[in-house]
């Protein structure tokens, strides 16, 4: 697999990493190639070589349990080749670093965090990790507001001090609770169907109230939330 340099002369770990090995390929142990008319172990091929043009993906290691190989297959059928590369990105990715983060924040651990103003119920957000930078930011994704599903908003973090479990959370809105700071009285507008007690993902209408500010302010066009980004750790 030929690999071409950027412009610094640098290759990262995550394009190195693309190389798939020949272990990793059916024809090393699992079902000999036709050229060969046998697998590539017993031809003495090495598991850790990278894997030539005959390379095929050992779906058996996947598919070990059906149900979740066609939750893999209803997933990424809609995925256009860019994302499905991305994903592949995400999944090859290095662990977290641990010395840097004081808690266990392996892909997709749901987290809470304050993402604006006073110490309010309604200013909280839950979010997913999805990752580090190549900076070592800690990535957050989330719905910014339970009306409007299949959107998200993106979050980078330098450190982990503000995020809580879903136990850690719930002491915390419970406390927040009883000593009545529900919804932050500097609010504009209150979200839409609050109920008594706003839900976790009920962000306010000035959000979006400022992002279209903002987005206006760029070539005049509101763009979607998705596109949505802020920085959590400079607040």
């Amino acid at each position: 697999m030929a690999i071409k340099k950027d412009n610094l002369g640098n290759l990262s770990s995550a394009s190195l990493s693309e190389a798939f090995k020949c272990s990793e390929c059916l024809h090393h142990k699992k079902h000999a190639h036709p050229a060969f008319q046998t697998v590539c172990n017993e031809r003495g091929i090495k598991g850790i070589a990278v894997a030539p043009k005959c390379f095929t993906p050992d779906v058996s290691i996947i598919t070990s349990n059906s149900d979740q190989f066609v939750q893999l297959a209803t997933l990424q059928a809609g995925f256009t080749p860019r994302q499905k590369r991305i994903l592949i990105a995400l999944l090859k990715a290095k662990p977290i670093n641990k010395k840097k983060f004081s808690r266990p924040l392996v892909f997709g651990t749901k987290v809470f965090f304050r993402g604006m103003g006073a110490d309010y119920i309604s200013n909280y957000l839950a979010g997913y990790v999805a990752g580090t930078t190549s900076s070592g930011e800690l990535i957050i994704t989330g719905s910014p507001d339970q009306n409007s599903r299949g959107r998200s908003y993106m979050a980078y973090m330098t450190d982990d001090d503000n995020l809580m479990t879903p136990a850690e959370w719930k002491k915390k809105k419970e406390e927040l609770k009883s000593k009545g700071r529900t919804i932050d009285p500097k609010m504009r507008e209150l979200p839409r169907q609050v109920e008594d007690v706003p839900t976790i993902d009920s962000a306010p209408k000035e959000w979006h109230e400022k992002r279209e500010r903002t987005a206006k302010k760029r070539r005049g066009v509101v763009r979607d939330l998705t596109e949505m980004v802020f920085d959590v750790s400079a607040r």
